[in-house]
């Protein structure tokens, strides 16, 4: 950091973080470190003068607000860093991104890297765990239950059940795929082709719903802050309604089914049930050409008359779509 830049008019000078640290002995005299403002007393906080810098929006903005509110001075300074190893360490200056200013997300997103990295490295989706994350933060007063429509071996419904525990939400978790991959008649019907026979995890569904309750079920939160996990097998074009209770809503969901027609009719089979203010997370057609038939779902979906009471939005780098009507 660029002491140089920070103008010492008599006042002590704080480098308040949770990231950085003074080195080298850099302390002392009118120049220290404190990672927060919780051991100073409110006339140190008035006579000094900080250089607030943290991993997190949410806590700058609390420390920022305590300081003017307790009559204190904090100016920021350009810094160098080191080269970024991650998303997940904040570097340079410049604008954010969702991870860093949401406290619970970047500690729900690095759990769940950690975990998925041992048995699903390919599906480390870093931009798609932040939309998740900000849509369950969105979404966290609208009504419903939260779903997700292809699990796979389990990576987007960790970093959901991560989340859901970091933010206190308490909201129910169904969790539907056919368990067996892209075995069925259908896949191998579709003009789409690439998908049949492919995504299987296990021997069984049987064994594949026991494998993914394994992983899933410890993530979720004790002590009431979080709703119920359930694992059912689905098929979104067996032309089935979603195994929820009667008047049951969706408020927040996750479509994640690869093929075309599978996509378009998941999307059909969840929109009646989504009220207005709930989202769905479609990170399939963004990742484009390798997925062009979910692309192709989703755009009729969205020009069908169940797709016009939502918008469509890129969150980060995924489509998700916003009922408004």
């Amino acid at each position: 950091i660029a002491w140089a830049k920070v103008e010492d008019a008599g006042q002590v000078v704080y480098l308040l973080s949770d990231i950085f640290r003074l080195a080298g002995g850099a302390e002392g005299g009118a120049l220290r470190y404190v990672p927060s403002l919780d051991g100073l007393t409110p006339d140190e906080v008035r006579s000094g003068l900080f250089v607030p810098f943290f991993a997190s929006d949410d806590d700058l903005h609390a420390a920022v607000s305590r300081i003017v509110g307790a009559g204190g001075h904090f100016k920021t300074v350009p810094f160098e860093p080191a080269a970024s190893r991650s998303v997940l360490y904040r570097s340079g200056p410049g604008r954010s991104r969702y991870i860093w200013t949401d406290k619970h997300a970047y500690a729900a997103i690095k759990a769940s890297v950690a975990a998925v990295a041992v048995w699903d490295r390919e599906h480390v989706n870093l931009d798609g765990f932040e939309t998740i994350c900000q849509m369950l933060s969105v979404t966290r007063n609208i009504p419903g239950v939260y779903v997700e429509i292809g699990v796979y071996k389990g990576a987007s419904a960790t970093v959901a059940l991560n989340y859901l525990r970091e933010a206190g939400i308490r909201r129910d978790v169904l969790l539907l795929d056919t368990y067996e991959g892209f075995s069925y008649d259908a896949a191998y019907s579709s003009p789409e082709k690439g998908w049949e026979g492919s995504h299987g995890i296990a021997a069984s569904p049987e064994g594949a719903m026991e494998i993914l309750q394994g992983r899933l079920g410890p993530l979720v939160g004790a002590g009431g802050s979080q709703g119920g996990l359930r694992l059912r097998r689905f098929n979104a074009l067996d032309g089935e309604p979603l195994p929820l209770a009667p008047g049951s809503a969706v408020a927040a969901a996750n479509v994640d089914v690869d093929l075309f027609e599978a996509t378009e009719a998941a999307l059909g089979g969840l929109a009646p049930l989504v009220p207005v203010g709930g989202m769905i997370y479609c990170d399939d057609p963004s990742v484009t050409p390798l997925t062009a038939g979910a692309l192709l779902g989703f755009e009729r979906f969205a020009a069908s008359p169940a797709g016009r009471g939502f918008v469509k939005l890129m969150l980060g780098t995924s489509w998700v779509l916003l009922r408004v009507a």
